[in-house]
């Protein structure tokens, strides 16, 4: 399967950080605990060179675009209508080129986690220039012209996995 410019990468979890996390989720997320590919990291495919696809994704760095290693466990979804012009995704990638990578969203994905478990309510979203890796792709599909989330909420990667679901792809090989 050929990827295209817009297909949202979602990457499987593993290590240590990611083992204890998940376990603190599970706690209160029976979603992610009944989940059996737990990703930990998401990203868009920005462009091809070649034979080789890149990434815009956020990570401690920052927001960067970087090479996507194909032979990472990984799975590809298909969410924007069509593929958008080159032009746009890296207008979109130089107007956050290394904005920071959002600390806070983990502390504040545990309140959340607790406001919406224990009364039922969204709390609103961080309005700043960081950005996890799942707020970039995000706003990167609302600024596509497809929204995935509500841009006022907090949301996680298991909202996110929900809404895409059904538009994932199969990889070749």
């Amino acid at each position: 399967m050929e990827l295209e410019r817009g297909d949202i990468i979602i990457f499987r979890g593993h290590g240590l950080v990611f083992s204890v996390l998940s376990k603190m989720l599970s706690i209160f997320d029976k979603k992610w605990r009944r989940l059996q590919y737990k990703v930990w990291h998401v990203a868009f495919i920005s462009g091809k060179v070649l034979n080789l696809y890149t990434i815009g994704e956020s990570v401690n760095k920052g927001v960067t675009e970087a090479w996507l290693n194909e032979n990472a466990d990984f799975k590809v979804y298909r969410w924007l209508d069509k593929e958008p012009p080159r032009y746009k995704i890296q207008k979109f990638l130089l107007d956050r080129a290394y904005s920071r990578y959002d600390l806070a969203i983990y502390l504040w994905t545990m309140l959340f986690y607790l406001v919406r478990h224990y009364f039922n309510r969204p709390i609103p979203k961080l309005l700043d220039n960081h950005y996890s890796c799942w707020e970039l792709v995000g706003e990167f599909c609302a600024e596509m012209g497809k929204p995935i989330v509500s841009k006022y909420d907090t949301f996680f990667i298991t909202d996110m996995l929900k809404v895409l679901s059904p538009y994932q792809v199969t990889r070749d090989g």
